[in-house]
């Protein structure tokens, strides 16, 4: 097991299995999570001891003309100046960098009882279907156990509230692991995404066009992939859209989640992805879900920051596209739209209502690219 807490890659921190090491929540045998807190505090240790090395003994072979005093001090000044750049640096990247990329969320989880193999999942991590439901499972169980944990830490009026709403939310991850193999997703592999920007397809897409809209997002590819297909539909698709409507959280949800956990902070969530998204980030704890920025495109859910705790959330509606106007929940969620939350429109590909103004490659992907803000 390792931790490296990356600093623009130029510190690294490798712990060994079974040592001990401090996370920003505390120390955990064998388990080390992602720390900033932990990197930064090492790296100007480290810049401390770098400069009594530097300066000790510095009189030991000097220059004609240059007194060992005159060099000490030169030597001093010009490593604390270089201390001082790097500490300013190391400073505002860890001010610039999300506290959820910190691995709370993940020190929270493994508090909880989930397994220590959890905490090891980084950004990149590729899992099968039936893990991610096995995962589900544990955090379901968890759910509750880590709102109290959070509540602990981040008292607030909200907090029995925050905890019932994570009791459901665990329900409906335990629930997923077979809801997961009804579906198909249980079949699938996923690739759990990193620092940055993430991106969900909805429901009738395939691998390759999924991950060609995230390269033109400059996006992590969130899996959510079709199954069970009988022509064009996926019967799997059908059942997910029911499962997700009364908040079962499967296997791409569950990625969602881990992908938060180790660093994504902006989701970008298609038609359907914004149901099965949204359900996966229930699990973040509701302190820490205010550093996530969300944009849904035509989506079965309005996604609504005051309801849902997001940083932010915009919601791209093309005025002919069917399928954000099929559900109640969508007129309800715009009604009570509240700070943090904007309504944006979308250019029509058509002039007609029809799932062509629906594609999010032809009527979405450029209104995103050029007019989302995730942090407003």
């Amino acid at each position: 097991m390792f931790v490296q807490a990356s600093i623009r890659g130029s510190i690294s921190l490798y712990g060994e299995q079974g040592n001990t090491a401090q996370t920003s929540g505390g120390g955990s045998e064998g388990s080390i999570a992602w720390a900033w807190s932990t990197g930064l505090g090492v790296a100007i240790s480290d810049m401390d001891s770098l400069l009594d090395s530097m300066t000790r003994g510095v009189g030991e072979g000097v220059s004609p003309g240059f007194t060992p005093a005159r060099e000490n001090r030169a030597v001093m000044s010009a490593a604390d100046l270089r201390a001082r750049q790097d500490r300013a640096t190391l400073e505002r990247i860890g001010l610039e960098t999300s506290r959820m990329g910190d691995g709370q969320v993940l020190d929270l989880a493994v508090a909880a009882g989930v397994s220590n193999s959890v905490q090891q999942v980084n950004a990149g991590t590729t899992l099968n279907g039936f893990s991610m439901a096995l995962i589900g499972v544990s955090l379901g169980m968890a759910s509750p156990l880590m709102a109290i944990a959070d509540a602990v830490d981040n008292p607030a009026l909200l907090a029995p509230l925050n905890i019932a709403f994570s009791a459901l939310a665990g329900a409906g991850a335990i629930v997923g692991a077979p809801a997961s193999i009804l579906t198909g997703d249980a079949f699938d592999s996923y690739s759990v995404g990193g620092p940055g920007r993430a991106y969900m397809p909805g429901v009738f897409t395939n691998t390759a066009s999924g991950e060609a809209s995230a390269r033109r997002l400059v996006a992590s590819y969130l899996s959510n992939n079709s199954h069970y297909r009988i022509g064009k539909v996926g019967i799997g698709d059908l059942a997910q859209i029911v499962f997700d409507s009364v908040s079962v959280i499967t296997a791409p949800s569950i990625n969602t989640f881990l992908s938060a956990a180790s660093g994504t902070t902006e989701f970008v969530f298609h038609s359907q992805g914004t149901a099965t998204g949204a359900n996966g980030l229930r699990l973040v704890p509701a302190s820490m879900r205010n550093d996530i920025h969300v944009a849904g495109a035509g989506g079965q859910w309005h996604l609504n920051a005051g309801i849902l705790g997001y940083g932010s959330a915009t919601n791209f509606t093309a005025s002919l596209d069917p399928v954000p106007y099929m559900s109640p929940r969508n007129y309800l969620s715009r009604m009570l739209s509240g700070q943090g939350t904007q309504n944006k429109g979308a250019s029509n590909a058509t002039n007609s209502v029809n799932f062509d103004n629906h594609s999010f490659d032809n009527v979405y992907l450029n209104n995103i690219k050029t007019e989302w803000r995730p942090r407003p």
